[in-house]
């Protein structure tokens, strides 16, 4: 394998937000969590090709977001 003879890369810092006509992509914050159990995460349906079950409790969502966003930040 070659190693690419231009200068070094850097880490590319995703923009915090990407807007678009319809759609508005952002990090999530535990503010999100009610919304996401409301809507999904509670939901036998839509998480049955996920990789974890469905949430019993808005507090298991929040963990869940915890988790996220710790992850992300490292």
């Amino acid at each position: 394998c070659r190693r690419w003879p231009g200068p070094r890369l850097r880490t590319m810092i995703p923009p915090k937000t990407i807007r678009t006509e319809r759609l508005v992509l952002r990090q999530l914050t535990l503010d999100d969590a009610e919304a996401i159990f409301e809507t999904y995460a509670q939901d036998t349906d839509v998480t049955w090709f996920l990789t974890w079950r469905p949430h019993r409790t808005i507090g298991e969502t929040r963990d869940f977001l915890q988790s996220c966003l710790d992850a992300w930040r490292e």
